[in-house]
């Protein structure tokens, strides 16, 4: 696990991931990605992974970069770890690669998302 300490340095690694087929929960912009280098941004780099790790208060913030072909994703030492990661209907089956490598990770599921939505025009 290595600290990040400028975005010049993360902007590189992060293009170096945008390729047809990688699986991601990271969708900060610039300016947030500049904040987490303030308070703790570590990177943890594997064949076909990058896994930023975003320090908040008492545990890591997880955020991935996982291409088709990678394998092995570990966090040994990295402490509590929180990751999460949107997965609507229509991209269950695409994300269901990282998800794994998560939970091989020791990464467990805790609670689920529940969207509540009311028909257009329905008055409370």
């Amino acid at each position: 696990m290595r600290r990040i300490s400028s975005y010049s340095e993360l902007s590189g690694l992060l293009a170096a991931q945008l390729r047809p087929g990688v699986m991601t929960n990271a969708f900060l912009e610039p300016e947030g990605w500049r904040h987490a280098i303030k308070s703790g941004l570590y990177i943890v780099e594997r064949p076909g992974i990058l896994l930023l790790l975003r320090q908040k208060e008492g545990f890591l913030q997880l955020y991935f970069y996982v291409q088709r072909d990678a394998e092995g994703l570990e966090l040994q030492g990295a402490g509590t770890v929180v990751a999460e990661l949107p997965i609507p209907p229509r991209r269950e089956r695409v994300m269901a690669r990282p998800l794994r490598l998560l939970e091989q990770a020791g990464l467990r599921p805790v609670l689920e998302r529940v969207r509540l939505t009311r028909p257009e025009g329905c008055l409370l």
